[in-house]
């Protein structure tokens, strides 16, 4: 086992800030899923024989 981590701390400066860019990457996931729903969405508008494939 490692013996230079220590742990963290709820209210440590890189707790807080591990929180805060992990939260960030959820976001943008969740953006880009939601965009290639809609693309995929409006492709079968278009394109409905697609959608079997």
């Amino acid at each position: 086992m490692r013996k230079d981590l220590q742990p963290l701390r709820a209210g440590d400066e890189t707790s807080t800030g591990l929180r805060i860019l992990t939260a960030r990457r959820a976001d943008k996931a969740a953006d880009r899923t939601r965009a290639l729903n809609r693309r995929q969405a409006q492709l079968l508008e278009y394109f409905p024989a697609i959608a079997g494939l």
